[in-house]
């Protein structure tokens, strides 16, 4: 696992092996039409589930489209006012041991959004470990949510074991 910059001393994301970062990887995917008509076929039950008003997988896919490019800005210009903390949430709505490095996640730009960033946060910097698009309740319905979790926990760990806990000691392993 690499850290790369995203936006200096503030937005970094994890590159798993020969992956794209996964900053890139969410909005490479996001963008790409083919790549989104295949996730909301294969996830169609979830999508007609009526949270979302039985919307088609056409229309999720344009959607998407959509809201991925006005989300991708929104982020980059909270890096420019230093205001990631309005964008990211805790992952979890009951906070955990302090010494435990907080897990976030930041929603799409709409209200009823599908769209996630996960990230691991140290001080006021956010390191991006991956992305879903959520359309169920929970996290641990799906299998491409749960690798979400997973990568969360990865990172996470990796942080703990090389004794990386603060900006400083972060900015020392980013490639």
């Amino acid at each position: 696992m690499e850290i790369i910059t995203i936006f200096e001393g503030r937005l970094y994301a994890a590159k798993f092996l020969d992956n794209p970062d996964e900053f890139e990887k969410a909005f490479d995917s996001w963008s790409d039409i083919e790549y989104l008509l295949r996730f909301f076929e294969e996830h169609q039950e979830d999508l007609e589930a009526g949270f979302y008003n039985k919307i088609t997988v056409y229309e999720a896919a344009q959607a998407t489209l959509h809201e991925a490019a006005l989300f991708e800005n929104e982020i980059l210009i909270a890096c420019q006012k230093n205001q990631l903390d309005q964008l990211f949430r805790n992952l979890h709505h009951k906070l955990f041991f302090r010494l435990q490095i907080p897990k976030k996640k930041a929603y799409g730009t709409e209200v009823h959004s599908w769209l996630r960033i996960y990230a691991l946060q140290i001080e006021d910097v956010y390191i991006i470990t991956g992305s879903s698009i959520k359309l169920t309740k929970t996290m641990q319905e799906r299998m491409h949510t749960k690798q979400e979790l997973a990568k969360l926990a990865i990172c996470s760990d990796y942080f703990k074991s090389e004794s990386i806990n603060s900006k400083e000691a972060l900015l020392e392993i980013v490639i």
